[in-house]
């Protein structure tokens, strides 16, 4: 795709080199943090899907050494379905998100973070160019207990899910992005507000966030810091600093990796 690759009706089109960018990528997001808490974080409704996905790269991946090996026909670049694109970039940003070392991100996930990023990148050029219809309809993943959020935290999930929303452009985008539809979206940012007035007025020091809206807040947190590059811009944005995405960010992480460590 980097190569300018052009999507198909139905799938996305991937080189050796960009298969190995997404298998470490996921290796990275599930080696270590393979509990249902944090898979559902990194992966939303997606999660089913994920095993199926990594299991096909790393066919592929040996079928592609297997060639270089024997110096048979070369294999074809692999087809991706596009009903797993929120999955592919979720999997390129968060991982590079997790490990911020450039170093330490080649060691563990065999490519640089720069084209990981580089590859979400292609995956969202691609995206733009499909109807807006595109989106598939979302899977609604098991219901689990609410993470909790200081109220700045929910401010600036809700602040950064507007502002992806906004930035999104088309519906195909939007669900790239945030692996929900605009309507979809624009109703959990409603019903999110809500529940952040309610809690201010009632005096509360945290805000609940339900679980099925854990993925799409994570992905407007790390997203939002991305697309604003200017700290001063981000500040105008949100009303906060980018280092306290990263924080509510921690926050969130730290709070599912204790029901993960509870679930084992």
């Amino acid at each position: 795709m980097t190569a300018g690759t052009p999507i198909g009706p139905s799938d996305l089109m991937l080189e050796a080199g960009e298969v190995v960018t997404l298998y470490g990528a996921l290796a990275l997001l599930t080696s270590e943090h393979a509990a249902q808490p944090l898979r559902r974080l990194w992966f939303g409704a997606d999660e089913r899907r994920e095993q199926e996905l990594q299991t096909r790269l790393g066919e592929w991946i040996g079928a592609e050494r297997a060639y270089e090996t024997s110096h048979s026909a070369q294999p074809p670049r692999l087809a991706v379905p596009l009903r797993d694109a929120h999955l592919i970039h979720c999997s390129l940003v968060l991982s590079t998100e997790l490990i911020g070392s450039e170093e330490e991100y080649k060691e563990r996930v065999g490519s640089f973070r720069e084209e990981a990023i580089a590859l979400a990148g292609a995956v969202t050029g691609a995206v733009l160019r499909l109807p807006s219809a595109f989106p598939p309809p979302a899977t609604v993943p098991e219901p689990a207990v609410p993470v909790q959020l200081t109220v700045p935290e929910a401010r600036l999930v809700h602040a950064s899910l507007v502002h992806v929303l906004g930035r999104a452009g088309t519906p195909a985008v939007a669900w790239l992005w945030l692996g929900v539809d605009v309507p979809e979206g624009h109703r959990f940012a409603e019903t999110f507000e809500q529940v952040i007035v309610s809690a201010e007025e009632s005096g509360a020091r945290r805000v609940p966030l339900d679980a099925d809206g854990v993925h799409p807040a994570y992905c407007a947190l790390v997203l939002t810091t991305r697309l604003i590059a200017s700290e001063a811009a981000y500040h105008h944005e949100t009303g906060r600093f980018k280092d306290d995405a990263r924080k509510a960010g921690i926050a969130i992480l730290r709070d599912l990796r204790t029901r993960a460590v509870g679930e084992r």
